[in-house]
């Protein structure tokens, strides 16, 4: 299992926080704010009242078998520049930082940020999304527990029609688009709205499904 790392408690940070543990995701969290901390420290892998900008700390927490860190440190622009250096030093692969400014965002690019994020409680789903179901290459969350999912089709439905999966019966799910595989990596694949029931599905295909997160989540690879 993937192991994660959330520096800075504020309320992007804490909705990354609650949206990996809502995923059974294996969760450190480093904060300045005792109470903070405390209170969150039950429900987390481990919980560090700590600087982000403590590079001994950081390295010593980073370093040990963190996949991948969200830095959230709020207005702090030179604390999140000094916190993804010391990601990067500690071997962080996946470095995921909030950005304030775009010219904030071009500095965390430079000194090692592997991805930069706007700070909304939509993008923090959105982000957990990604990181828990990578084969999900986008998520628009609705309802409480229901979203639209753009994921790649799974090897077991390439050949077959949609009739022949038959989602909506075994799995509570409706097709309301299908994206083409690009000719170019580059590319965006063409939609196609509301495929026929005949429609047989191909490799590279990826699906928009739309229905509950646990029965999208049932048919990833």
């Amino acid at each position: 299992m993937r192991q994660f790392a959330v520096l800075g408690l504020g309320q992007f940070g804490s909705a990354v926080m609650e949206n990996l543990l809502r995923h059974g995701a294996e969760v450190l969290v480093i904060d300045t704010d005792e109470d903070r901390v405390a209170d969150i420290k039950s429900r987390v892998t481990t919980a560090v009242v700590a600087e982000a900008t403590d590079q001994m700390t950081m390295l010593k927490f980073l370093s040990d078998g963190i996949d991948c860190v969200i830095i959230s440190l709020g207005p702090q622009i030179e604390a999140s520049i000094l916190a993804t250096l010391y990601a990067k030093e500690a071997g962080v692969k996946q470095i995921i930082v909030k950005a304030n400014s775009r010219d904030h965002a071009k500095i965390l690019e430079l000194v090692g940020a592997t991805q930069v994020v706007n700070p909304s409680q939509e993008e923090a789903k959105r982000l957990v999304m990604s990181l828990v179901r990578p084969n999900i290459l986008d998520y628009l969350p609705l309802a409480d527990g229901y979203s639209i999912s753009e994921l790649k089709a799974p090897k077991a439905f390439v050949g077959m029609t949609l009739r022949q999966l038959d989602l909506r019966q075994r799995n509570r799910l409706d097709v309301i688009a299908i994206r083409h595989a690009p000719d170019l990596p580059e590319e965006e694949g063409m939609l196609e709205v509301v495929p026929s029931a005949d429609r047989q599905i191909v490799e590279g295909d990826a699906l928009l499904l739309i229905g509950r997160d646990d029965d999208i989540a049932k048919i990833r690879e």
